[in-house]
């Protein structure tokens, strides 16, 4: 079932994507069905919905190789590449479901890219190779349903009903799943309300300090687009539920086109620590190493949560500040009393307000302007 709230236009087509004939009648995926495979895993979140992946189609030996366009990842917020790492994680993950759903396992292969997902700089080449997702016929087949969850989610950056708590069977649910398919990964659940008040604080204190550094603001306001924008990529100030002039106010101040007023600044700031406090459950996913893999694994489980969360009926909305500034990160493991760094925050709950989980979807490229190496 396509979902009702996706805009019209050519920017969100790809959210109206189809069904696949065939199944897995071949050892391996034919060139149509890899690109099916390919429009599931363009629907995969990507932060600021910056869309870095790039998709080579390689029938010969069944595979969707996966490239980073590193033009994409951001020198400001993401300075290291590890949120366009987690990113990629959240594609491999729809791509790998979507190819159960047709009847084929999934093998991951990393690439000779993996050391290079990080900004790029003058000289060096801009799409590189990261990671491979091999298809063969096989393994546990999944049902349609997770397709629908893949056309349906979305973030949710809104107040959230408090009064609403997810059912502690499906959470550890969630636990046991990242236990058993994500090696080096931990999935924290915090629920009690002096915890999401601590946190809530703590990402005001991260989306402050980054907000007040000018080169991070007018990357921010590059990628906070106004409404009307057709853009393929970036984030529409609808998104967070900010009108059409507000969004533009934003976009411009942030950009320092337009001065910004203190109040309007903390506001912004002061929206994610509501997100935190009026949140049913907080999640938090841990790594034994900052490194591509478990970087990577952490994209993945945080979209395979993310997609069951959907089947229950709730949404979700990533807080990357408190993984990206060092003093909260800190202060969160310190919360979970664990030496693995926090990779993946995000909040869990339903908007307190219907109108806000109606929100539409983020926009994205045509598929065939992502299509890279073999013809």
């Amino acid at each position: 079932m396509q979902p009702d709230d996706v805009p019209a236009g050519p920017a969100f087509d790809a959210w109206r994507i189809g069904s696949c004939e065939g199944a897995a009648a071949l050892d391996r995926p034919t060139r149509d069905q890899l690109a099916w495979i390919a429009g599931y895993a363009l629907l995969a979140p990507t932060t600021h919905n910056t869309v870095p992946q790039r998709f080579e189609l390689r029938e010969d030996d069944g595979a969707l190789a996966l490239w980073v366009a590193r033009e994409a990842i951001l020198p400001e917020s993401d300075p290291v590449g590890r949120q366009a790492t987690v990113s990629l994680g959240c594609v491999v993950e729809n791509a790998a479901i979507a190819g159960a759903v047709l009847g084929f396992s999934a093998e991951i292969e990393p690439l000779s890219g993996t050391n290079a997902v990080r900004p790029r700089h003058d000289g060096e080449p801009d799409l590189v190779p990261v990671v491979a997702v091999r298809f063969r016929a096989g393994g546990e087949r999944l049902a349609p349903g997770w397709l629908d969850a893949m056309r349906h989610r979305k973030m949710v950056r809104a107040e959230y009903d408090e009064r609403v708590h997810v059912p502690p069977a499906l959470l550890e649910e969630l636990v046991a799943t990242v236990g058993a398919l994500y090696r080096g990964l931990t999935l924290h659940v915090l629920t009690d309300a002096p915890t999401r008040l601590f946190l809530g604080k703590f990402q005001e204190l991260a989306d402050t300090t980054v907000i007040n550094r000018e080169r991070f603001a007018r990357e921010l306001g590059d990628w906070l687009l106004p409404n009307d924008s057709d853009a393929g990529v970036g984030m529409r100030g609808r998104e967070f539920g900010l009108s059409d002039r507000s969004t533009l106010r934003m976009h411009l101040g942030l950009r320092g086109e337009e001065e910004l007023l203190p109040d309007e600044t903390a506001g912004f700031a002061k929206a994610g620590n509501v997100g935190m406090r009026t949140a049913s459950a907080v999640l938090v996913l841990t790594a034994a190493e900052d490194d591509f893999a478990h970087r990577l694994a952490a994209g993945r489980a945080y979209e395979r949560v993310a997609l069951r969360l959907v089947e229950a009926g709730f949404c979700a909305a990533m807080h990357a500040g408190i993984t990206e500034v060092e003093a909260p990160n800190m202060a969160l493991r310190g919360r979970l009393r664990t030496r693995q760094r926090p990779t993946v925050v995000f909040r869990v709950g339903r908007p307190l307000h219907a109108e806000d989980g109606q929100r539409p979807h983020a926009s994205r490229p045509p598929l065939d302007t992502l299509l890279v190496g073999r013809d």
